[in-house]
């Protein structure tokens, strides 16, 4: 009796904190629910894009399917607008709704994750906690062309809860449910290729189904390979499918363009920056642009010998506390295809690419915390607890208003230009609002600040080109699409317009 007892009260608290948590993962998004589309990217996703206008039909599933639109390969995606557009119609309320659902169980679904794999329920609920409010998250909740991230981490995470059952009770049945959820992610966003890297990690800590030494590895080598060997044979496919399709818009930069050492430059500092984010989530903005050349090299050499010194502590401390040696590797894992090696478009890095890699840092700095915390004598259990709210509620608060930044295109573009290192990117965004109402001289005017902030930014002199020649100068606009075309031979947009 006294066993059914305790089984129902932690039914009870399990059932508690789900529902506190949907409350926590939905209160400081709630002003969304009155944003409106932007323009950057939401009409080829959903305002303008042909197919999805329609709604989910047999046709537009079978185009899902078969097409690489814009640069990716990802028909879930395509089918979670689809769905939308069918419930709400092209109403960007319910849109972002969706988004918010979303995130919602992603956070549940994170919860479950580490409760089940073998974390304490309070330490659990703080981690996820953290992670629903964190204002790194707001990108990928915010911007509806977003939605592949958020789904991509939903099938991620659900996929990880289907390994912990997997682990505990092991079935071929099981391990395809587990199979089936990563094949989801992938066709949702590739950015999921990782994950077969995360279940090993996961192994480790917090399953605890793999020991870290060499001589078990040593015997269990085969049988470690065989079982998630199959788990990377969807890679080098989707990684194709991504590839190719970012060449069709030309979206993958050359080594021309962005030469190796400045690839390797802007990884090291992208990773820097994203843990100085993390702890201090305060100029946030949608566009960080690559700084190519024009970095600190004393800054870089920090970076490197701080990120040098970090996995040389966690792993000196791996025996005794694996914990924080895969934390820091799920990080850094998990934001490898997108840290800038294979470098896609002109960012150096993005708010958004951070909603699966927080996890690793969170519980890092969850435990961490509560360990050195808990040794000082001065400091009680209930002084730990007031410490996280209060990072809980800071964090929280600049969630809520960094929601504010998403409302409409305008307030976007206003951002970009205030807070990014470069605005380039933000002139050139506000430019294109002027010019859909016709303001050509005003738009000319910020193309021409654009290309003062950034002299190499090809698209500055594109659009700047396509304003001249709405206003009749067409030996100007002639040079600027010169120019444009100088700096980006390669762009079909930019060839044509000349």
């Amino acid at each position: 009796m006294k066993g059914k007892k305790k089984n129902k009260n932690s039914v009870k608290t399990s059932i508690f904190f789900y529902l506190l948590l949907a409350i926590i993962s939905f209160a400081p998004y709630f002003s969304l629910l009155n944003a409106d589309f932007v323009n950057w990217d939401d009409d080829i996703y959903v305002t303008q894009n042909a197919k999805v206008t329609k709604g989910l039909t047999l046709d537009n599933v079978k185009w899902a399917f078969s097409t690489t639109y814009f640069g990716f390969y990802y028909p879930i995606t395509w089918i979670s607008h689809m769905i939308d557009v069918s419930i709400y119609g092209v109403n960007p309320k319910g849109h972002h709704f969706t988004n918010i659902l979303i995130h919602i169980f992603n956070t549940i679904l994170l919860f479950n994750f580490l409760w089940k794999g073998g974390i304490d329920e309070v330490k659990s609920f703080i981690i996820s906690a953290l992670f629903a409010v964190h204002p790194l998250n707001v990108e990928s909740v915010g911007w509806i062309s977003e939605r592949k991230n958020l789904l991509a981490a939903f099938f991620f995470l659900l996929g990880m809860n289907l390994y912990v059952k997997y682990v505990r009770t092991p079935s071929y049945k099981n391990l395809a449910m587990v199979f089936t959820a990563y094949l989801f992610g992938l066709m949702s966003k590739s950015i999921v290729v990782t994950f077969p890297v995360a279940l090993y990690l996961i192994d480790i800590w917090p399953l605890k189904s793999i020991e870290v030494s060499f001589s078990y590895i040593k015997e269990n080598f085969w049988k470690l390979l065989k079982e998630k060997i199959f788990f990377l044979l969807p890679v080098p496919v989707f990684s194709y499918l991504t590839i190719v399709a970012q060449k069709e818009v030309s979206a993958l930069s050359t080594f021309d363009s962005y030469p190796l050492d400045q690839r390797i430059a802007g990884a090291i500092l992208a990773y820097g920056r994203y843990i100085y984010q993390f702890v201090f989530p305060l100029k946030l903005t949608a566009f960080y642009p690559h700084l190519r050349n024009n970095y600190s090299i004393v800054l870089l050499l920090i970076n490197i010998l701080l990120l040098l010194a970090a996995g040389y502590f966690f792993v000196k401390l791996l025996k005794k506390e694996p914990l924080y040696l895969i934390g820091y590797f799920w990080f850094l894992s998990n934001l490898l295809p997108v840290i800038g090696i294979i470098q896609v478009g002109e960012q150096g890095s993005a708010d958004r690419y951070m909603y699966i890699p927080m996890i690793g840092l969170l519980w890092i700095f969850v435990f961490a915390l509560f360990t050195i915390l808990s040794k000082t004598k001065i400091i009680k259990t209930v002084h730990i607890f007031v410490i996280f709210f209060i990072i809980f509620v800071f964090w929280g608060v600049k969630t809520h208003y960094q929601c504010k930044v998403w409302m409409n295109s305008d307030n976007l573009f206003a951002n970009m230009i205030y807070e990014s290192p470069n605005p380039a990117q933000g002139y050139i965004n506000a430019g294109l609002q002027l010019k859909m109402k016709k303001e050509y001289l005003k738009a000319v005017e910020l193309y021409q600040k654009a290309i003062e902030a950034d002299p190499l930014k090809a698209s500055a002199y594109n659009n700047l080109g396509s304003a001249l020649y709405e206003l009749k100068d067409i030996k100007e606009a002639n040079k600027a699409f010169k120019k444009a075309v100088e700096l980006n031979p390669n762009h079909p947009v930019m060839v044509y317009n000349l």
